[in-house]
């Protein structure tokens, strides 16, 4: 499947893929907020950024573009997160160009951007090569894409806890998308299956903090 730009999307020569989302979401979000470029603008501005209304009005037009403090300033007046600007509101197996070379699905490319899991899909199978190489990748993405508190999780549960939102995040789409019911059951035990690891990731954390449980004559 090949990306598109969304209807509304600036086709400006020279922009990247990005620029463009976050052009087409900027318009997007204000509307949706019922704000006016002005009442926009207020607001960045009470942020300590400046970006007056005809920006505003440019940015949308694909004649301004946007920097990291813009972004930020932008997110925080519009009350989303800074990868609702970056990224087109799609969920699923639509194409996302990234790059001018790089294409994931729209779910892989939020997963991404959320600190999730790395720009890349997660194979099906759970015991091939490719499924390791994954899991290799998807290690070396949590160990710098997070705080250390935060990645700790990633790390003492293991690759279940990524499988398990993977297979989680599938099985919504399927209820959602799907009228296979063959495709869902078996989503459905994939699902259990990485529960059934997570929990064993679990007991060995707890068995580690705790120690051998002691026999009960040694009481």
């Amino acid at each position: 499947m090949t990306a598109n730009p969304a209807p509304d999307e600036p086709k400006t020569p020279g922009w990247g893929p990005t620029s463009r989302h976050v052009a087409a979401n900027v318009k997007r979000l204000r509307e949706a907020r019922g704000l006016s470029t002005t009442r926009l603008a207020a607001a960045v501005e009470e942020l300590g950024q400046s970006i007056p209304a005809t920006g505003i009005t440019r940015i949308e037009k694909g004649q301004r573009r946007v920097d990291s403090d813009d972004l930020v300033a932008l997110a925080l007046a519009l009350n989303v997160a800074p990868i609702a600007l970056l990224l087109p509101p799609r969920w699923g197996s639509d194409t996302v160009e990234l790059t001018p070379t790089v294409e994931v699905s729209a779910q892989v490319a939020w997963l991404w951007a959320q600190g999730e899991a790395p720009a890349a899909e997660a194979p099906s199978n759970t015991d091939d090569a490719e499924d390791a190489a994954y899991w290799r990748q998807w290690e070396s993405y949590q160990a710098l894409s997070l705080p250390p508190e935060r990645r700790g999780i990633g790390t003492y549960m293991g690759r279940a806890l990524g499988a398990l939102r993977n297979e989680i995040d599938r099985l919504t789409f399927a209820v959602r998308m799907e009228n296979d019911e063959q495709k869902f059951d078996e989503q459905v035990e994939r699902v259990r299956t990485w529960i059934q690891r997570l929990e064993g990731e679990v007991d060995q954390l707890e068995a580690k903090r705790r120690g051998p449980k002691r026999p009960a004559s040694d009481r």
